[in-house]
């Protein structure tokens, strides 16, 4: 009897034995195995690169065509450079793009406006494009004298290039054309016989000097062929554009007002103290006052438009 209760001990320890290693075998082959593959399934799902957006750098005019193509555009190689037109907003703008392994960069040229022969670009003009340079990330208006041609450039990164990127790049250019188009259109046919119609008398009152704002851009030019550009902020800051002999000088600073007393302060530390003579609201005359106080020069601004 005892050998048969030990038996029976030893039996139900057995089968207990084999019902573990059963479970083992099912928990090691079908549920790890389970897991393993949902492990496996998850780990498929990770950013790609979508097809035509690999990243790349450009090596040449036949890369650079190939990117452009990509991107939507229909360029056409001309002595080592590419051409294609660009259609913005109401606009179609003619694009030159060249690549400079070397420097690592790709030139871009947008021509806005081709000047007609008997035509010239007036200086206010001018220096309104170069005063709105600052205000742009990277492009800048030009004019190209040889081909009397005004333009927006761009020097774009040759790292890490890809269609979608290029295009933003183009997009941002072009949607900054349209935004300035209110300054270099109105140049393409200005001849320089135009005779300027005559200024309607104001009706506003010249007993008193009101204050008025002078932030904007404004122009004054002088009969020496000088002309001058300047920016006013509501954040005390200014900007002013000297065109010269067909060269521009720029300064930049603080500018504070004081009644009648403007101080422009640039970041070179030279100290401009002005009077200004205002009675209406889109013009004034500053007078710029020399160490002893004396008036050095006046100029008469006007707002631009």
């Amino acid at each position: 009897m005892r050998y048969l209760f030990s038996f029976a001990v030893l039996a139900a320890l057995f089968c207990g034995n084999a019902q573990l290693h059963a479970d083992d075998n099912l928990f090691s082959e079908v549920a790890m195995e389970s897991v393993f593959e949902k492990q496996v399934a998850t780990a498929k799902d990770v950013a790609t690169i979508s097809d035509g957006e690999t990243m790349q750098r450009i090596v040449g005019v036949s890369s650079l065509i190939q990117v452009l193509k990509t991107a939507g555009f229909e360029p056409s190689e001309d002595n080592g450079s590419v051409n294609f037109k660009m259609n913005h907003a109401q606009w179609i703008f003619p694009v030159s793009m060249t690549v400079f392994v070397d420097e690592d960069r790709i030139a871009c040229e947008m021509s806005l406006v081709k000047m007609e022969e008997d035509a010239s670009i007036d200086k206010e003009t001018l220096l309104k494009l170069l005063v709105s340079n600052t205000a742009t990330q990277g492009g800048y208006f030009a004019f190209d004298q040889e081909n009397k041609r005004i333009q927006l450039r761009v020097s774009l990164s040759n790292r890490a290039v890809t269609p979608r990127q290029l295009k933003s790049d183009l997009i941002q250019l072009a949607s900054l054309a349209e935004r300035k188009s209110d300054i270099w259109s109105k140049t393409s046919g200005t001849p320089k016989s135009e005779v300027t119609a005559p200024v309607k008398p104001t009706n506003a009152a010249k007993s008193a000097n009101p204050r008025f704002s002078l932030a904007g851009t404004w122009s004054a030019s002088l009969t020496s062929g000088e002309a001058f550009a300047l920016r006013l902020n509501s954040e005390g800051r200014f900007q002013l554009v000297h065109m010269k002999s067909g060269k521009a000088t720029t300064s930049k600073g603080k500018v504070t007002r004081a009644g009648n007393k403007l101080t422009l302060i640039g970041d070179d530390k030279i100290t401009l103290n002005c009077t200004v003579n205002q009675t209406v609201a889109d013009k004034f005359q500053l007078a710029v006052n020399d160490a002893k106080g004396n008036v050095a020069i006046k100029l008469d601004f006007t707002k631009a438009k």
